[in-house]
């Protein structure tokens, strides 16, 4: 067959099924569908015109039922990768295929493709492709006795009443080890598959109702490696922020509720001249590690109902090392988190992004248009180094506008300017509490001089795959 008949055959039939998918021809050995396109090997070209028949049957059964639209596959890999498989798009794609065998099985058109199958599986290595003889044996032959792992694969796909999105994860389980070939950092989506904006805003809502956060998301975007512009991506961030905020309330609601009479603490500076019984040494020793009265010094901790602070400070790491490892999203998370409870309360929000690639006019400061601070958490892309004084500095700009303030520094403790940062966090101790979360390694991995930096603060010691989120509000109200 040439490749105008196939493309005439290709429309003919897809046609017949409702669908206009347009027929092109690639260099690699194995097919690829989209939402409009099927991408033929040239080397099937050279096969029966029976057999390609039956191969053009297969990919439109893809096309109009499984996986049937580019998203899901996408919501099917992120299953898998959830389940630590580095090849999703392989084990997809072999699920889909053997669904499909079957479906077709019976179809006289389908019998010559049916009867050469290999030729079409070279996307599967030698031992999958054993394990795919052998479910296609079982699964012509309904005497067969099911027994042991093969046995279990064939209930899972084929017999079991649950979702696809279950089978989907009960398989990546179970083939975890055979589908390990790919790396952490990209996934093995083809190329040429991309989504539009209503299909990735599907996704990201189906992403959502899974559990997965936009940190999460972000992650699995960027290892997906589609290709998106600088504004694609960031619309695409977009999308994950508003809806995620619809999901946010419910949590933070509650949250806000139960801390709204709570008692504060509040530390104030010990100074010569001061009643030397108002001196609290544990306190002091525990901030500072010594004492220097009126500097290094505060007084026996007071609690004082009502009085919450009513600015919050957000500094957000976004040097190339917090891009990796879903730091940078969790970070985002959090800054979504604290502005939708401030945007409650009413209180004044600055955003301070940080690194030696950030552009000032990314920072905004004493602010209540909460919109606009949460377009630019989306709008800082990861990059440069960290260099946390300057934005401990806009932080003490602040303060001397608030009076009081909590400032939350987000970082992976790699900072390199840690010695002219170290005064700056003593300072700003003065106007309220300073809480550090360290993504990563934590405290023990930041350099021996950097530590310093956290004497007076707060500080949590966070792993990106796990949500802050809860740990953030409750030190902004309390």
């Amino acid at each position: 067959m040439d490749r105008e008949s196939a493309q005439q055959s290709l429309q003919t039939l897809a046609n017949r099924e409702g669908l206009t998918l347009k027929l092109d021809f690639i260099r690699r050995p194995w097919a690829t569908i989209t939402s409009s396109n099927v991408y033929m090997p040239n080397e099937f070209l050279d096969q029966p015109d029976d057999w390609i028949k039956g191969w053009m049957f297969h990919e439109i059964e893809h096309r109009k039922h499984i996986p049937g639209t580019i998203e899901t596959i996408f919501l099917w890999a992120y299953i898998a990768v959830s389940c630590g498989v580095r090849e999703p798009a392989k084990l997809v794609h072999f699920y889909t295929d053997l669904l499909i065998d079957q479906a077709l099985l019976s179809r006289e058109e389908y019998r010559s493709f049916f009867a050469n199958r290999d030729l079409s599986l070279s996307y599967l290595d030698e031992q999958l492709l054993d394990l795919y003889r052998e479910l296609r044996k079982i699964m012509q032959d309904e005497h067969y006795e099911l027994s042991g792992r093969v046995g279990k694969i064939f209930e899972i796909i084929f017999r079991d009443a649950k979702a696809h999105e279950n089978r989907i994860r009960d398989l990546a389980t179970l083939l975890k080890v055979e589908f390990q070939g790919g790396t952490p950092f990209a996934l093995d989506i083809p190329p040429g598959i991309e989504l539009n904006f209503q299909e990735r805003d599907k996704l990201i809502r189906q992403l959502l109702y899974l559990g997965a956060t936009p940190a999460q998301i972000e992650d699995f975007l960027e290892r997906l490696r589609l290709g998106l512009t600088e504004n694609q991506r960031r619309q695409l961030l977009g999308s994950a922020k508003k809806l995620y905020l619809y999901h946010l309330v419910q949590l933070v609601s509650p949250v806000l509720r139960g801390l709204r009479t709570a008692d504060f603490p509040i530390f104030e500076i010990w100074s010569p001249g001061d009643d030397p019984r108002e001196l609290s040494l544990i306190d002091t020793m525990r901030l500072y590690g010594l004492l220097i009265p009126g500097v290094f010094a505060v007084k026996r901790r007071e609690l004082v109902r009502g009085k919450r602070a009513k600015s919050v400070v957000i500094l957000m790491d976004c040097s190339g090392s917090a891009g990796l490892n879903m730091t940078m999203g969790r970070e985002r998370e959090a800054a979504f988190g604290l502005i939708q409870a401030a945007r409650e309360y009413g209180d004044i929000v600055s955003f301070v992004p940080f690194s030696t690639d950030v552009k000032f006019d990314h920072s905004i400061l004493y602010s209540k248009d909460y919109d606009e601070i949460e377009d630019a958490v989306i709008r800082v892309e990861p990059g440069g180094y960290s260099n946390i004084a300057s934005a401990l500095s806009m932080a003490l700009r602040v303060g001397d506008m608030a009076g009081r303030q909590v400032v939350f520094a987000m970082t992976d403790g790699r900072v390199w300017d840690s010695e002219e940062a170290v005064g700056l966090v003593n300072k700003l101790t003065e106007y309220g509490k300073t809480v550090f979360f360290i993504f990563g390694t934590g405290v023990g991995g930041m350099p021996e001089e950097a530590k310093d930096l956290l004497r007076g603060a707060i500080v949590y010691e966070c792993d990106p795959k796990i949500v802050m989120l809860d740990q953030a509000l409750q030190e902004y109200m309390g």
